[in-house]
């Protein structure tokens, strides 16, 4: 069986998400060590364990948020190859 980990974004969430669990009889538990690697990998992919790895992700992201990408298309990507 597969764990999930919910990030709350208010003490509100928090007490909502409890109560529902409670009613609808999900066990549950609060982890003490708040410090768990964020994986964002559903693979649990060790490449994202890396943090020089997730760095360069998330300048990827902000990157495409800055408009500083190119698109490429197949055709592109065949002149360039030569094919």
């Amino acid at each position: 069986m597969e764990s999930l980990i919910i990030y709350p974004q208010s003490q509100k969430d928090l007490k909502i998400i409890k109560a529902f669990l409670k009613a609808i009889e999900i066990p549950f538990e609060k982890l003490k060590d708040k410090s768990l690697p964020r994986n964002p990998s559903p693979s649990g992919d060790p490449w994202f364990d890396n943090p020089e790895n997730l760095a360069m992700v998330e300048k990827g992201f902000e990157d495409v948020k800055a408009g500083r990408v190119q698109e490429v298309t197949l055709e592109d990507v065949k002149k360039l190859l030569g094919v």
